[in-house]
């Protein structure tokens, strides 16, 4: 599998064009990903730079959940269900741009 760009990747906008940037910063706060979502008439422009920009987050909360399943039934597992649970709500309101 090949290597992305490290997280966190952020969404910046609207431009004056109405379209988002997605980019990600070293510590060093040189730029290293940037994406521009183009604003098309029926689009959600925003909502999906949000979605790209969450990208690294929804790869790192699957892992986490598989790592957590380990290839096991947690369906009786009511303390790896919750934590699977606390992960995917977590990622999924970055993906669509909820404070939590």
């Amino acid at each position: 599998m090949n290597r992305h760009t490290p997280g966190p990747w952020d969404c910046h906008g609207p431009y004056m064009t109405k379209g988002y940037k997605v980019s990600a910063l070293t510590a060093a706060g040189r730029q290293t990903l940037k994406v521009f979502v183009d604003h098309c008439e029926g689009r959600n422009t925003e909502a999906d730079a949000r979605l790209i920009a969450s990208a690294p987050d929804l790869l790192a909360a699957l892992a986490q959940i598989s790592y957590l399943t380990g290839g096991h039934d947690t369906a009786n597992d009511l303390v790896a269900l919750a934590r699977i649970a606390g992960i995917a709500r977590s990622a999924l309101a970055k993906a669509e741009g909820v404070q939590s």
